[in-house]
């Protein structure tokens, strides 16, 4: 399996568990979901955007990690009442516009690079380069 054909079942992956969650409002589900896509952003901006460099369509992508982050800070620490499942409704439009985005656009790129599996532990305290200062650049 190539490295983009692991992406895309990861984004499958994330599009079963989100609905999952949604049909079983299942916090360890929710947490399983949200450690895996936290990974999965960490490879795409740590390893593979910067790769591609930082344009338009990069950065727009960055914006969304943050988006998605923090609305998946919101449903940890919401309780499951109206907010949990607009959080988790917003957050599941938000990955599939997001997941079409890059395998339309990104990951058709990084599959010319002929780049390896990457299995990157993701540090602890590890957040989106665009939450933190002067994040910019690669």
């Amino acid at each position: 399996m190539s490295l983009v054909q692991r992406l895309i079942k990861e984004h499958l992956e994330e599009d079963r568990l989100i609905e999952e969650i949604r049909e079983l409002g299942s916090n360890e589900k929710f947490y399983e979901f949200s450690e895996n896509l936290k990974k999965h952003i960490f490879i795409e901006e740590e390893i593979l955007f910067p790769k591609l460099g930082l344009d338009p369509i990069i950065i727009e992508l960055m914006h969304q990690h943050v988006a998605m982050w923090n609305l998946m800070s919101r449903i940890e620490e919401s309780v499951k009442d109206d907010e949990y499942l607009n959080s988790l409704s917003l957050l599941s439009s938000l990955l599939k516009v997001h997941n079409a985005i890059e395998e339309s656009n990104v990951y058709p790129e990084l599959e010319k690079l002929n780049l390896k599996d990457i299995n990157e532990k993701m540090p602890k305290e590890w957040v989106p380069k665009f939450m933190r200062e002067n994040s910019l650049t690669f």
